[in-house]
């Protein structure tokens, strides 16, 4: 099914008029998704009724009567002309959908507000599926090979892709396209904080798909496992052939894909892991149930070459101090998607180049530190948003009485990778102790020590045992007199392998060459 056959343009007229029937309802925000489409099928009923009585009309009328529908306050009015405003602004134009009958999309979407237009002819559309997976990603993930190899057998075919965003999957798949010059259709859907062509903006910057498309221009209409559903319909219905990565057998995307393969034959490809799992046993369901499935072999996962080492690495000095006051410590954590102040298409090619430092560990995490030469001030768990760079007085032989397993971020509270920089140092450069205080204290903060307020409360919340320091900026490495700082990993193979992926000399001690040395102090 050809995706021009799916959707037809409004005329101008008519898409204005759905526009500001949406920016009502919007502003009223009283129906969910599938009402709101029920009213705007029975205006555009009423707009044909109109133009069938009159002719020569052609719902010229009725577009005027829409100017001022309904009848509202002034104020909410002023809202609904603000919303459509900012959509015509947009260039956003309305499509009418035409699903087959039976389709899980039949009754809803009835219209779809997009952005751009495709190319005539359009050429074949791809799509690749996986069911939802963890929040880190990582290159050797059997789905993420799978991914490449579909990437690299339609590299040099004229074919486009249609995606979405917030899975990585989708993400991948957007940022793939767009480095191959390849056509992108977006599927967009509202965040919590945005609508969907500006979230679908706003979240691939670099990125300009040929086509975004979402069921309502607004903010959220439907809940957040609704749209996930409706939007991996949407990218199965306008798709003409399927890659399919890892699916499990009682999730949502079974169901999709077994709909729409039901409703229409499309070429379907299908990965087979070696060893079966829970992860694939849709895969091979899929597989047993549609003919017009074929099974694909992993093949063999090109490797990423290493950067060569340019110095050798140093041996940990015995000078180094091993008391918690002349040094402070910023501990690495992994780090799930893009890191602050690398772009999601960026973080998508490292994976699909498959490089060694793509899975974004903490060692991945100090490799990116080194290679930047800056710590980079991040404000996202700091009240008010202030960025800050977060220190410890905790040394890394100390740090087992800081590490905790973190279920909510799904990681450990501190790792023993990171950078030491001596203290003074750091306080010249603004660096101070945080506050700990509770909240009815905030206000008594000076406005330029709010950077340092921690919540306390004694018996509830204490973060007292991390002795944090923050420094309200960021911190440029190569700004620093090579003698004050040093980066730390747990081995000297770790050590060496950060140092070869570096390419630059920098001194990175293991630190098992402190416990040898400390143990050695403690002899004599």
């Amino acid at each position: 099914m050809k995706t021009r056959a799916l959707f037809i343009h409004l005329s101008p007229d008519l898409s204005n008029a759905l526009l500001r029937a949406a920016a009502v309802m919007e502003v009223e925000g009283t129906l969910d998704g599938p009402a709101r489409h029920q009213q705007l099928d029975a205006l555009v009923h009423e707009w044909h009724r109109n133009a069938k009585t009159d002719p020569k009309d052609k719902g010229k009328s009725f577009a005027h009567g829409m100017a001022t529908w309904p009848s509202v306050s002034p104020r909410t009015r002023a809202r609904v002309d603000a919303l459509v405003h900012t959509w015509k602004t947009l260039d956003l134009q309305v499509v009418s959908c035409h699903f087959p009958s039976g389709h899980a999309l039949e009754t809803c979407p009835k219209y779809l507000f997009t952005l751009g237009t495709l190319p005539k002819p359009t050429p074949l559309l791809c799509a690749a599926f996986n069911s939802r997976k963890g929040k880190h990603t990582c290159r050797r993930d059997s789905w993420v090979e799978a991914l490449r190899q579909a990437f690299d057998q339609n590299a040099n075919q004229p074919v486009g892709w249609v995606s979405s965003l917030g899975t990585p999957v989708y993400d991948l798949t957007s940022c793939w396209a767009h480095r191959q010059r390849k056509l992108v259709v977006l599927v967009a859907i509202p965040s919590r904080t945005r609508p969907a062509v500006p979230e679908g903006l706003g979240y691939f910057p670099s990125l300009k798909p040929s086509w975004i498309l979402c069921c309502l221009p607004g903010r959220p209409a439907c809940s957040p496992a609704r749209y996930a559903v409706c939007r991996d319909r949407l990218v199965a219905a306008i798709a003409d052939q399927f890659f399919v990565l890892a699916v499990r057998r009682e999730g949502n995307l079974f169901q999709v894909l077994s709909d729409e393969l039901k409703t229409q034959s499309k070429p379907t490809w299908v990965f087979c892991s070696a060893q079966e799992s829970p992860e694939t046993e849709g895969n091979r369901a899929l597989l047993h149930s549609f003919s017009h499935c074929t099974p694909l072999r992993l093949g063999k996962v090109a490797s990423f070459a290493h950067g060569h080492r340019r110095e050798p690495l140093q041996d940990a000095p015995h000078t180094l101090p091993f008391t918690e006051s002349g040094f402070l410590y910023h501990y690495t954590r992994s780090c799930p998607g893009p890191w602050p102040g690398q772009t999601r298409c960026e973080w998508a090619e490292d994976l699909l180049q498959n490089r060694p430092w793509a899975d974004h560990t903490a060692l991945d995490t100090l490799w990116h530190i080194l290679w930047e030469r800056r710590l980079r001030a991040s404000g996202r768990l700091i009240r008010q948003g202030i960025p800050v760079v977060s220190w410890t007085q905790v040394a890394p032989l100390n740090l087992s009485r800081l590490t905790r397993w973190n279920p909510a971020l799904i990681r450990w509270t501190f790792e023993p990778y990171g950078v030491a920089v001596r203290k003074d140092v750091l306080k010249r450069l603004g660096a101070k102790p945080v506050i700990y205080a509770s909240d009815k204290d905030f206000a008594k903060i000076a406005p330029k020590d709010r950077f340092r307020f921690q919540l306390h409360r004694p018996g509830q919340v204490s973060w007292k045992v991390e002795k944090e320091w923050r420094l309200p900026r960021d911190l440029l490495l190569d700004a620093l007199a090579p003698d004050t700082w040093w980066a730390f990993v747990p081995t000297a193979q770790e050590a060496r392998q950060l140092e070869e992926n570096l390419g630059y000399p920098c001194r990175i001690v293991p630190l098992t060459a402190f416990s040898t040395t400390s143990s050695d102090r403690r002899k004599r």
